[in-house]
């Protein structure tokens, strides 16, 4: 690689390229973040049957809502801090396993309490 003025992120690819590494990467992350995102979706798609099978009010369904996005906000917030002091790498399989784990639970849950 030679040494330039300047760099910028497209030279620095073009010269670096791209490997088995980068694209099992990719996917990794790919489908990490189809999990995560999986939550939101999933829930618009089952609140209407969960609505009339717990027959749920507006207060219930909406607070379902809101604490699956607090959740959400919250879990981000933490997990940086935890990557920044103990690693990208470490904390991406933690939060993968709590997502398994959480989201295999609330698929037992009989109310949402």
């Amino acid at each position: 690689m030679e040494v330039k003025d300047y760099l910028n992120f497209d030279d620095v690819l073009s010269d670096l390229g791209l490997g088995f590494y980068q694209l099992k990467i990719t996917i990794i992350a790919g489908l990490i973040y189809l999990a995560d995102g999986g939550e939101a979706i999933l829930l618009s798609l089952v609140l209407g049957i969960i609505t009339n099978e717990w027959q749920l009010k507006d207060s219930e369904r909406s607070l379902t809502i809101s604490f699956t996005f607090l959740g959400i906000m919250i879990g981000c917030y933490i997990s940086g801090y935890f990557a920044d002091n103990f690693g990208r790498r470490k904390c991406v399989i933690a939060v993968t396993f709590f997502i398994l784990i959480f989201g295999i639970a609330t698929s037992f849950s009989e109310n949402i309490y």
